[in-house]
């Protein structure tokens, strides 16, 4: 029985750059929709953050040096600063503000970090059930 000689024929070539290509597709597409996706939820937290420090305000929070409060997106919601149709309804969350001193400056500020989880699609860096 004679065997048969494989050869790499330019159909062979074709079909292998039209599946890189379609391949490569998917991935940055999918990548892209993932990053789109997370600068949503980064735009909540700054949103959240500027909406807690309207809150500490609005209540007189005062903090001595070190001391930190945390401010619930319920809370936030509750007092109509931020609308309950703004974020997804899975979404909870908190601002943890800290009144301490500044590197740069040296001078003592309250300073804001936002914190979201919203159900598996997203949460926060350091984000923790408190």
């Amino acid at each position: 029985m004679k065997k048969r000689e494989k050869h790499i024929t330019r159909l062979h070539i074709i079909l292998f750059c039209l599946v890189l290509i379609i391949g490569l597709s998917i991935f940055f597409g999918v990548r892209s929709k993932i990053k789109n996706k997370s600068k949503q939820y980064k735009k909540y937290e700054e949103i959240m953050v500027d909406q807690a420090k309207n809150y500490v305000k609005l209540t007189g929070i005062t903090l001595e040096e070190g001391e930190e409060e945390i401010i619930d997106l319920k809370d936030l919601k509750r007092v109509k600063l931020i609308y309950p149709n703004d974020f997804p309804s899975e979404c909870k969350g908190y601002v943890l503000a800290i009144y301490e001193e500044n590197d740069e400056t040296e001078k003592l500020e309250m300073n804001y970090t936002a914190y979201l989880k919203c159900g598996k699609k997203y949460t926060s860096v350091n984000y923790s059930e408190y």
